[in-house]
Protein backbone atom coordinates (compact mmCIF):
# COMPACT_ATOMS: atom_id res chain seq x y z
CA UNK A 1 0.00 0.00 0.00
CA UNK A 2 2.81 2.42 0.86
CA UNK A 3 4.54 1.63 -2.45
CA UNK A 4 1.36 2.47 -4.35
CA UNK A 5 0.96 5.70 -2.40
CA UNK A 6 4.53 6.75 -3.20
CA UNK A 7 4.23 5.93 -6.88
CA UNK A 8 0.91 7.69 -7.33
CA UNK A 9 1.48 10.75 -5.16
CA UNK A 10 5.13 11.52 -5.91
CA UNK A 11 5.17 14.30 -8.48
CA UNK A 12 8.53 13.16 -9.82
CA UNK A 13 7.22 9.68 -10.62
CA UNK A 14 3.90 10.66 -12.14
CA UNK A 15 5.07 13.89 -13.75
CA UNK A 16 7.95 12.28 -15.59
CA UNK A 17 5.57 9.92 -17.34
CA UNK A 18 3.83 12.93 -18.91
CA UNK A 19 6.70 13.25 -21.40
CA UNK A 20 4.94 11.08 -23.90
CA UNK A 21 7.86 11.00 -26.34
CA UNK A 22 10.02 9.10 -23.87
CA UNK A 23 7.52 7.85 -21.28
CA UNK A 24 8.07 4.24 -22.33
CA UNK A 25 11.73 4.52 -21.28
CA UNK A 26 10.87 6.31 -18.03
CA UNK A 27 8.16 3.77 -17.32
CA UNK A 28 10.54 0.88 -17.94
CA UNK A 29 13.14 2.48 -15.65
CA UNK A 30 10.48 2.89 -12.93
CA UNK A 31 9.41 -0.72 -13.44
CA UNK A 32 13.00 -1.95 -13.03
CA UNK A 33 13.40 0.10 -9.85
CA UNK A 34 10.19 -1.13 -8.27
CA UNK A 35 10.92 -4.72 -9.31
CA UNK A 36 14.36 -4.42 -7.70
CA UNK A 37 12.68 -3.19 -4.50
CA UNK A 38 10.20 -6.04 -4.58
CA UNK A 39 12.93 -8.65 -5.02
CA UNK A 40 15.09 -7.07 -2.34
CA UNK A 41 12.34 -6.58 0.26
CA UNK A 42 10.03 -9.51 -0.33
CA UNK A 43 12.18 -12.24 -1.87
CA UNK A 44 15.38 -11.37 0.03
CA UNK A 45 17.37 -11.52 -3.20
CA UNK A 46 20.51 -9.41 -3.52
CA UNK A 47 22.22 -9.90 -6.87
CA UNK A 48 19.15 -9.55 -9.10
CA UNK A 49 18.07 -6.24 -7.45
CA UNK A 50 21.58 -4.84 -7.81
CA UNK A 51 21.59 -5.74 -11.51
CA UNK A 52 18.08 -4.29 -12.03
CA UNK A 53 19.01 -1.07 -10.23
CA UNK A 54 22.12 -0.67 -12.40
CA UNK A 55 19.95 -1.08 -15.50
CA UNK A 56 17.40 1.39 -14.14
CA UNK A 57 20.13 3.93 -13.34
CA UNK A 58 21.49 3.47 -16.85
CA UNK A 59 18.16 4.47 -18.35
CA UNK A 60 17.21 7.28 -15.96
CA UNK A 61 18.61 8.14 -12.54
CA UNK A 62 15.61 10.00 -11.07
CA UNK A 63 13.96 6.85 -9.71
CA UNK A 64 16.86 6.03 -7.40
CA UNK A 65 15.42 8.16 -4.57
CA UNK A 66 12.13 6.30 -5.04
CA UNK A 67 13.95 3.05 -4.31
CA UNK A 68 15.39 4.52 -1.12
CA UNK A 69 11.99 5.85 -0.08
CA UNK A 70 10.27 2.51 -0.67
CA UNK A 71 12.92 0.71 1.41
CA UNK A 72 12.57 3.34 4.14
CA UNK A 73 8.76 3.02 4.25
CA UNK A 74 8.93 -0.78 4.28
CA UNK A 75 11.45 -0.85 7.09
CA UNK A 76 9.68 1.86 9.09
CA UNK A 77 6.52 -0.24 8.95
CA UNK A 78 8.47 -3.30 10.06
CA UNK A 79 10.14 -1.38 12.89
CA UNK A 80 6.76 -0.35 14.31
CA UNK A 81 5.80 -4.00 14.68
CA UNK A 82 6.41 -5.05 18.28
CA UNK A 83 7.65 -8.49 17.21
CA UNK A 84 10.61 -7.07 15.29
CA UNK A 85 13.99 -7.64 16.91
CA UNK A 86 16.12 -4.51 16.68
CA UNK A 87 19.41 -6.34 16.03
CA UNK A 88 17.91 -8.36 13.18
CA UNK A 89 16.25 -5.21 11.82
CA UNK A 90 19.57 -3.33 11.71
CA UNK A 91 21.26 -6.23 9.91
CA UNK A 92 18.46 -6.35 7.35
CA UNK A 93 18.58 -2.60 6.76
CA UNK A 94 22.37 -2.79 6.42
CA UNK A 95 22.00 -5.53 3.80
CA UNK A 96 19.47 -3.46 1.85
CA UNK A 97 21.63 -0.35 1.96
CA UNK A 98 24.70 -2.36 0.92
CA UNK A 99 22.81 -3.69 -2.11
CA UNK A 100 21.60 -0.21 -3.09
CA UNK A 101 25.06 1.29 -2.58
CA UNK A 102 26.62 -1.55 -4.60
CA UNK A 103 24.25 -0.77 -7.48
CA UNK A 104 25.13 2.92 -7.35
CA UNK A 105 28.88 2.26 -7.24
CA UNK A 106 28.60 -0.29 -10.04
CA UNK A 107 26.64 2.18 -12.19
CA UNK A 108 29.20 4.94 -11.64
CA UNK A 109 32.12 2.62 -12.40
CA UNK A 110 30.48 1.24 -15.54
CA UNK A 111 29.62 4.77 -16.66
CA UNK A 112 33.21 5.93 -16.10
CA UNK A 113 34.55 2.87 -17.92
CA UNK A 114 32.28 3.46 -20.89
CA UNK A 115 33.14 7.15 -21.02
CA UNK A 116 36.87 6.46 -20.86
CA UNK A 117 36.57 3.88 -23.63
CA UNK A 118 34.64 6.44 -25.70
CA UNK A 119 37.19 9.16 -24.94
CA UNK A 120 34.91 11.19 -22.68
CA UNK A 121 34.98 12.24 -19.04
CA UNK A 122 32.40 12.57 -16.28
CA UNK A 123 32.70 16.37 -16.21
CA UNK A 124 32.06 16.65 -19.95
CA UNK A 125 29.30 14.03 -19.96
CA UNK A 126 26.42 15.60 -21.89
CA UNK A 127 27.59 19.08 -20.94
CA UNK A 128 27.20 18.29 -17.24
CA UNK A 129 29.96 20.68 -16.31
CA UNK A 130 27.76 23.56 -17.48
CA UNK A 131 24.63 22.41 -15.67
CA UNK A 132 25.64 21.92 -12.07
CA UNK A 133 24.22 24.00 -9.25
CA UNK A 134 27.57 25.37 -7.95
CA UNK A 135 28.09 27.21 -11.25
CA UNK A 136 24.88 29.21 -10.70
CA UNK A 137 24.83 32.49 -8.81
CA UNK A 138 22.19 33.03 -6.11
CA UNK A 139 20.42 35.56 -8.37
CA UNK A 140 20.28 32.98 -11.19
CA UNK A 141 18.81 30.37 -8.83
CA UNK A 142 16.10 32.79 -7.66
CA UNK A 143 15.34 33.66 -11.27
CA UNK A 144 15.03 29.96 -12.19
CA UNK A 145 12.67 29.39 -9.26
CA UNK A 146 10.52 32.28 -10.48
CA UNK A 147 10.60 30.94 -14.04
CA UNK A 148 9.46 27.53 -12.76
CA UNK A 149 6.36 28.98 -11.15
CA UNK A 150 5.61 31.16 -14.17
CA UNK A 151 6.10 28.14 -16.42
CA UNK A 152 3.52 26.13 -14.46
CA UNK A 153 0.99 28.93 -14.74
CA UNK A 154 1.62 29.35 -18.49
CA UNK A 155 1.88 25.67 -19.35
CA UNK A 156 -1.71 25.16 -20.53
CA UNK A 157 -1.48 28.16 -22.86
CA UNK A 158 2.11 28.33 -24.10
CA UNK A 159 3.34 27.14 -27.47
CA UNK A 160 6.98 27.13 -26.32
CA UNK A 161 7.07 23.51 -25.16
CA UNK A 162 6.03 20.29 -26.85
CA UNK A 163 3.34 19.77 -24.22
CA UNK A 164 1.30 22.41 -26.02
CA UNK A 165 0.98 20.01 -28.96
CA UNK A 166 -1.24 17.80 -26.85
CA UNK A 167 -4.65 19.41 -26.25
CA UNK A 168 -5.74 16.76 -23.74
CA UNK A 169 -2.60 17.33 -21.70
CA UNK A 170 -3.20 21.09 -21.83
CA UNK A 171 -6.72 20.63 -20.56
CA UNK A 172 -5.58 18.28 -17.77
CA UNK A 173 -2.83 20.62 -16.63
CA UNK A 174 -5.18 23.59 -16.81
Amino acid sequence: LSAAAVLVSCAMNSGILAYYYVCHMYGFSLFLSVLACFLLLKKRAVLAPVFLLVLSLGIYQAFFPTVLLLIFLHELTRLMDEKTEIKEWFLTVFRYMAAVLAALVMYILLNRLYLSLAGGSMSGYLGMSENVIPSYTPAMILDYIGQSFRFLAQLPFTDRYFLSDNGIMQLSLG
